[in-house]
């Protein structure tokens, strides 16, 4: 009896843990921008990464960067979703090459970017405690921003002047910080502090960012050319003409 009490009581304990799990589609509400991050020099500079390091990332970044082109022009939804997949490929060979502390860091900046939607991640709950009524209501405010921000940009095509509307989406996005924020409890709001770290540079992010081209398609007619690669044109300067043809 007392055994069948035992894991009576277990199943009862497990069932909130289960019931708080993210539904698989809220990671698609969340931007990372961890393959920018991990290229980019202020990054480095907060990292305190040393030149073999640095080398080590570019060239890990250089054999996806061609599967990172490809995502660019991609509904919304799916562009994300690919982008987390290379993630999920690439964060792994980062481990071998960042210190513990280094690593640290460079979530505390990824969550930063992120803002509290990142509290839609796994690894961010498991920490956080969040319950499901708190995650239903972070996914709900994730989504209405999407589609508000959405329907600001359909404005510029209406001959809305682009400043204005780009002020509008910073509102709908600190009203949405606002509202998840809300959600959290004292003990949970100091977790959210304790995960972010230090205040990162973030408005420097993003210059002068550097990513591997990607090769020439195979299988095409070249005209007044024999089929060329960016290994063959490494070192030269070459100016791209793009045009339509046919």
């Amino acid at each position: 009896m007392i055994i069948r009490h035992t894991i009576a009581t277990a199943l009862l304990l497990l069932v909130p843990l289960a019931a708080a799990a993210p539904a698989a589609e809220t990671v698609q509400l969340i931007e990372t921008p961890y393959m920018e991050l991990i290229r980019d020099r202020i990054v480095h500079r907060e990292l305190g990464l040393a030149p073999a390091q640095v080398n080590s990332i570019r060239g890990v970044t250089d054999q996806f960067d061609s599967r990172l082109f490809i995502t660019r022009n991609r509904r919304e939804d799916e562009r994300r979703r690919l982008v987390h997949d290379l993630v999920k490929r690439v964060r792994p060979r980062l481990r071998s090459i960042l210190e513990p502390q280094q690593l640290t860091r460079l979530k505390q900046i990824e969550l930063q970017w992120q803002g509290p939607r990142a509290l839609l991640r796994a690894d961010v709950q498991a920490k956080m405690l969040l319950a499901k009524p708190q995650l239903d209501a972070i996914s709900a405010a994730v989504t209405a921003t999407d589609n508000a921000v959405r329907n600001a940009w359909k404005r510029t095509q209406k001959g809305r002047p682009r400043s204005t509307v780009e002020k509008t989406i910073q509102r709908i996005k600190s009203g949405e910080s606002r509202k998840i924020l809300g959600r959290l409890d004292a003990d949970q709001r100091s977790r959210w502090q304790s995960l972010l770290g230090r205040p990162a540079p973030l408005t420097e992010l993003g210059k002068g960012l550097r990513y591997k081209a990607p090769e020439f398609a195979t299988g095409m007619k070249w005209l007044n050319s024999p089929p060329l690669t960016m290994d063959s044109l490494r070192g030269r300067v070459v100016i791209l003409h793009f045009y339509a043809f046919g």
